[in-house]
């Protein structure tokens, strides 16, 4: 490998406002690849020129306010940090894309390898119970017609408040939202369950369109 090193200029936009200087780039002569470490190190999108800091909290403002437009307004407020509602679209759905298919290649991998989900708990000393929840609905997405959108969630009876009276709290639940087939959908639900122990309780309630 023969490395070439040179001073390159960079500006990105951070937490701290946009941040302009040379870092130093090495670059490969033989395979024509290059990297600079200082952008590694701070994680860098290079589409859009930010850092993991700033992405962290794009998507977290983007998907706690009603519209980017929203977020955008609600970073430049308090944070100082002006950047545009598309801009924060495009980084928060591409963000949100990566992490869909992080969840559905694992989920798949854990549907295909069961046996690596076995309870630790003996069959004489499972407690408790899990309810697993899933139903469709008909959503019209523009420029490609109606689509059944499938919907799961997840959680255990010790997360529920107020059992005994007619409005329950539920205190912690996993949402599984899927565009897709029935099988792809099974294999993300199980593996919510799974991620909430489904293996170690004594009782496993599963509820579909509606039912009582």
């Amino acid at each position: 490998m023969i490395i070439n090193c040179k001073e390159s200029h960079i500006s990105v936009n951070s937490l701290m406002g946009q941040l302009n200087m040379n870092r130093h780039l090495l670059h490969c002569r033989r395979c024509n690849e290059g990297y600079a470490l200082f952008d590694k190190m701070l994680e860098i999108n290079e589409d859009h020129k930010v850092t993991k800091g700033l992405t962290d909290a794009v998507c977290d403002f983007a998907q706690r306010m009603s519209s980017f437009k929203e977020a955008s307004y609600m970073l430049e407020k308090y944070l100082g940090i002006k950047i545009s509602a598309s801009m924060i679209q495009a980084i928060s759905e591409e963000v949100g894309e990566k992490l869909f298919k992080k969840d559905q290649k694992e989920a798949k991998y854990l549907y295909e390898n069961q046996h690596k989900a076995v309870g630790q708990v003996p069959e004489n000393k499972k407690k408790g119970r899990i309810y697993i929840e899933a139903d469709g609905s008909m959503l019209h997405i523009r420029g490609e017609g109606w689509k059944e959108i499938k919907l799961g969630m997840v959680f255990k009876d010790d997360k529920i408040l107020n059992k005994d009276k007619e409005r329950h709290i539920i205190t912690d639940k996993d949402y599984v939202g899927f565009f897709g087939s029935a099988e792809e959908f099974k294999k993300m639900l199980f593996a919510a369950a799974v991620k909430n122990g489904f293996m170690d309780v004594k009782e496993v309630v599963i509820l579909g369109d509606g039912a009582a």
